[in-house]
């Protein structure tokens, strides 16, 4: 199943890009197929947080290019703040308009995980694997 990661981005600290990195990988060990917005802008971190900082599109170029994504995805998981926006408010519309199941990612304290780690709220769709 693949899931589209959805949060805020416009803001905050290295747009936000290590969480959704973080979730992402959380997904790949749980078998899922995340798709990670944050990697239109480079295939690792360091360098997506280095290309969106020479900041070359507007914010409807980023969101026409996250929609196709968007698209293709069978389910999507919101992190933390995605209510407050814009961008991720409209993949959640649009995902609820589609009948996709939607989760939301909540963080707690795990060891393995050191002060934040994931847990997936299910939102009574269900998020299972096909």
């Amino acid at each position: 199943m693949s899931v589209y990661i959805a949060g805020p981005m416009t803001g905050m600290e290295d747009w936000n890009f290590p969480l959704f990195f973080a979730v992402e990988r959380f997904l790949k060990r749980e078998g899922y197929r995340p798709i990670n917005p944050a990697k239109n802008d480079g295939p690792s971190l360091s360098r997506a947080v280095a290309n969106a900082r020479e900041g070359k599109h507007p914010w409807a170029y980023y969101m026409r290019r996250d929609m196709r994504h968007l698209s293709r995805a069978d389910a999507l998981c919101l992190l933390p703040g995605w209510e407050r926006s814009k961008g991720a408010t409209l993949e959640h519309h649009i995902a609820w308009a589609l009948e996709m199941p939607i989760v939301v990612w909540e963080p707690f304290a795990h060891p393995e995980f050191g002060r934040i780690a994931p847990y997936i709220v299910d939102d009574g769709q269900g998020l299972t694997d096909d």
